[in-house]
């Protein structure tokens, strides 16, 4: 049996058009296609075609991308059609699992994918060394203090709780309990500093020419120990002038460009491959920087996408008047 297979982009408005191109002098004898996302788990049809494939049957695809969402799942994919003895072709790629040269290439791309893996492995210990060496690694498992732990932390104090029952209450770790109390003890101390008193300036007028500054007369009275009169001391004082500042406008901020290798990264964060926390380990940089990076890279990728579509529409206008032009001669 010779079994066909295509997923359609949801976005793609000619899905008839690509059906019709994808099966056209195949010889197919089922087809099974589906207009939905790669990145959805469930996915009927191609559940379907999986179940149907039997050994010696063949597996025609329009290309990998549209098959499985990611390089390591396709070559997995792949040995597991090769084993069930079902061969698989692909038009965009030109290959052929049932063929010397197919299977030669189904190595090449294990190779590939377990390097790619491997390079991705090591540059993650890599960060991981360079931040530690820093001290800026605080790992993956940082916990938010909960609002109620004042109380035990206090039962803690008066040795009605051990660290023990309150990591098990909290279900998390005993190192991470002395923690929360080591945080909530300099919150305490913060909170009990006095602040200082905030004396109110006098109102200055917003033209400065007709401001006269006043003569302070500070009263200076010293006690001598031996009953002596008093002693008064009168200083003139003038205030410091006061300078009106000009606010200037803030600079936009700088965006840091993208490094040139991120495109992968934003692919493989798509894909569930990755997360936000191994990026960040890889550049060394924070979530934060990491998050618009990734937006800025799907804002672009959206757009480029966007522009392919609507070049593919033009050039399909423009077919469909040439061929109107004809049919009217």
């Amino acid at each position: 049996m010779r079994v066909g297979y295509i997923r359609i982009n949801p976005t793609d408005e000619n899905a008839d058009e690509l059906l019709e191109k994808f099966q056209a002098g195949k010889q197919l004898d089922r087809i099974y296609w589906e207009k939905i996302s790669v990145k959805e788990k469930n996915r009927p049809e191609y559940d379907k075609m999986m179940d149907y494939l039997r050994a010696g049957d063949e597996l025609v695809l329009a290309e990998f991308a549209r098959f499985n969402k990611s390089l390591l799942e396709l070559v997995k994919t792949l040995e597991q059609l090769n084993e069930r003895g079902i061969a698989v072709i692909s038009d965009k790629e030109e290959l052929n699992t049932g063929t010397e040269e197919g299977k030669f290439k189904l190595k090449v791309l294990k190779s590939a994918a377990e390097f790619e893996k491997t390079l991705t492995r090591q540059r993650q210990l890599e960060g991981v060394a360079v931040a530690i060496a820093a001290g800026k690694y605080k790992g993956n498992n940082e916990k938010e203090i909960p609002k109620d732990f004042e109380d035990f932390r206090d039962r803690y104090y008066t040795r009605e709780m051990s660290v023990a029952d309150i990591a098990t209450h909290y279900n998390v770790s005993r190192p991470t309990v002395y923690k929360w109390i080591r945080q909530t003890e300099n919150i305490d101390t913060n909170e009990g500093i006095e602040e200082t008193e905030i004396l109110e300036m006098p109102h200055i007028p917003d033209d400065p020419s007709i401001y006269d500054e006043p003569e302070i007369i500070v009263e200076m009275r010293e006690l001598d120990t031996n009953e002596q009169s008093d002693i008064s001391v009168a200083k003139k004082v003038k205030p410091k002038k006061v300078s009106k500042k000009v606010e200037k406008p803030r600079k936009p901020r700088r965006i840091t460009k993208l490094p040139d290798d991120f495109e992968a990264f934003r692919k493989m964060y798509n894909e569930d491959i990755l997360k936000i926390s191994d990026i960040m380990i890889v550049y060394n940089k924070s979530r934060k920087t990491i998050v618009r990076w990734l937006k800025q890279a799907n804002e672009a990728a959206e757009l480029k996408e966007f522009k392919k579509q609507e070049r593919a529409k033009k050039r399909a206008e423009k077919k469909a008047e040439k061929l109107r032009e004809e049919s009217e001669k």
